[in-house]
């Protein structure tokens, strides 16, 4: 038959594609999102499905602030949320990956709204593939985050398809203060990065200072200013880790109504 004479490369390629997809297929959001008031803190350090994931010194992290909860219920109160603030309809999200990026190690996004349901799951790779902090858009193909909500999300990791490192936690999209749109519009990239951090707008701040440090990564200035970035967040032990890619949709959107 025909298929006998595909190149060997050409079906090595497609059975990792569809191993891939197996996966996503099969992927349950790690840690079931409840609304921040009722538990469900987050987990901005790595936790493992099992433990034959290879052994690393800094784990997977994801680079978001721990904020304090002030829920009126006892249930986990004493817990901090996992929690980044955004004016985006679509924002970035960064993470520190300990890991070489290879297809057969699939990394997994998911994203879901306070009632459980699946806004957007993708498998995504990277240009790069050493270790290293790396940052995904939401592409035009998510659903756009509504002002006053907040979204749960989860970032997995396989080392095999029963085997995965994961972090999970949420954004809060807010309307952008007025004053503020004239102020970025005249701003240079660097001034950006002061006023989203002023402004509490994490999700903003942080791209844009991992884009400069990415278009310029010998500049000390940019280096001291991202360490303490990550100093103020308690992520000390992420700051020196370089920043290696932006990482791609390989499979999706998915229709959530196939899980």
């Amino acid at each position: 038959m025909a298929y006998f004479n595909f190149p060997k490369i050409l079906l090595i390629a497609l059975a990792v594609v569809t191993q891939q997809a197996a996966i996503l297929a099969q992927t349950k959001t790690p840690q079931q999102p409840q609304p921040p008031g009722n538990g469900a803190p987050g987990e901005r350090v790595g936790a493992a499905t099992r433990s034959n994931c290879p052994r690393v010194k800094n784990r997977l992290t994801a680079l978001v602030p721990l904020v304090q909860k002030t829920a009126s219920n006892s249930q986990g109160a004493n817990s901090p949320v996992v929690l980044g603030k955004t004016a985006a309809e679509r924002p970035s999200f960064w993470f520190y990956v300990p890991y070489t990026f290879t297809p057969a190690h699939p990394v997994v996004f998911i994203l879901q709204d306070e009632a459980d349901k699946d806004l957007y799951k993708a498998t995504l790779e990277a240009s790069q593939t050493a270790p290293g902090v790396v940052g995904f858009e939401l592409p035009s193909t998510a659903p756009a985050l509504e002002v006053g909500k907040r979204y749960y999300w989860s970032f997995s990791v396989y080392c095999s398809p029963e085997e995965r490192f994961f972090v999970t936690g949420w954004v809060e999209r807010v309307a952008l203060n007025p004053s503020l749109l004239p102020q970025l519009e005249q701003a240079t990239q660097g001034e950006k990065f002061a006023l989203y951090q002023k402004a509490d707008l994490w999700h903003e701040a942080i791209a844009t200072l991992a884009q400069l440090r990415r278009q310029n990564p010998e500049d000390a200035k940019l280096e001291a200013e991202w360490s303490n970035l990550l100093q103020s967040i308690d992520l000390n032990a992420i700051a020196p880790e370089p920043i290696t890619a932006m990482l791609t949709q390989t499979i999706g959107p998915i229709d959530p109504s196939n899980f």
